[in-house]
């Protein structure tokens, strides 16, 4: 069976405009003020639900092989136990198989509707938000077979890509009022 992707980090911190460099896991700030929150972890993968196997990256760190089918959620208030905050960067490390758009990571209100998404496809990576809309970046051969990085930050007057930790483009946008999360819905990867 094919793979959606080999996955080593994906996290969400609190942070305002940070850039992050990853290695083995873990993703070090360049500069940061906040917390942050390993979604691996939080969403149990490490348990190894079905769909998924532990695996390694060509740096001999701990990775897991995501099928196509496998998706993980679990409730949002378990996954941000403080709320989620209105300016964030959510970052990840992973080879990418799919051909076609495919969530990565999403925020699901309590009747389904999307509160939050990083879609990925070979050529881009999307962030939405109700209240911010849609906002993607290109980037180049994101399923050549390597490991990639990327991170997107979200404040209040701008969204930031950055893909193999270059930055990749800014987009201004305007000011907004901050988005809520409803905590009492579910967080997904996958699906």
């Amino acid at each position: 069976m094919a793979l959606w992707g080999r996955l080593l980090a994906l996290t969400v911190c609190w942070a305002h405009r940070i850039f992050l460099a990853h290695g083995c896991g873990k993703s070090e700030p360049i500069q940061y003020s906040g917390k942050k929150y390993d979604l691996l972890e939080r969403l149990r993968v490490p348990d190894l639900p079905f769909g998924i196997k532990q695996t390694c990256d060509d740096a001999d760190c701990l990775a897991y092989d995501i099928e196509p089918y496998a998706i993980l959620s679990a409730p949002t208030e378990e996954v941000f136990p403080e709320g989620f905050p209105t300016e964030f960067t959510i970052s990840a490390k992973l080879q990418y198989y799919k051909k076609s758009f495919s969530n990565l990571f999403a925020i699901l209100d309590p009747i389904g509707r999307l509160q939050l998404s990083i879609k990925l496809s070979p050529r881009d990576i999307e962030l939405y938000t109700p209240s911010q809309g849609i906002y993607s970046v290109s980037v180049p051969d994101l399923d050549d077979g390597l490991w990639h990085s990327f991170a997107v930050s979200a404040t209040f007057d701008m969204i930031v890509f950055y893909f193999d930790c270059e930055w990749m483009d800014t987009l201004h946008i305007v000011p907004h009022s901050p988005h809520y999360i409803q905590m009492d819905g579910i967080t997904v990867l996958g699906g």
